[in-house]
């Protein structure tokens, strides 16, 4: 009997198949497009939306905020979507 060997999901495809997600496109038609499974689109749903709240949350003095290569990264894919 063979091992499964588990591969993780690259952060670009994550963010691509969230991003439908929130767009308001059903989870379930994604999952089988993608070949992701449903519980796993979910989660990162659930993830997303948890970090976007946290991100807009208002603060007293105001956002210490510094981009980071990811985030440079994530912006460069969402002018991709965009165009």
């Amino acid at each position: 009997m063979q091992s499964l060997s588990f591969k993780p999901t690259p952060v670009e495809r994550k963010v691509k198949v969230g991003y439908r997600v929130v767009k308001g496109e059903k989870i379930q038609p994604i999952a089988r497009e993608t070949g992701v499974d449903r519980t796993s689109i979910y989660l990162w749903k659930e993830r997303a939306l948890s970090a976007l709240r946290e991100a807009l949350e208002p603060r007293k003095r105001g956002p210490k905020f510094k981009k980071s290569p990811k985030d440079k990264e994530i912006e460069k894919l969402r002018e991709k979507w965009i165009s």
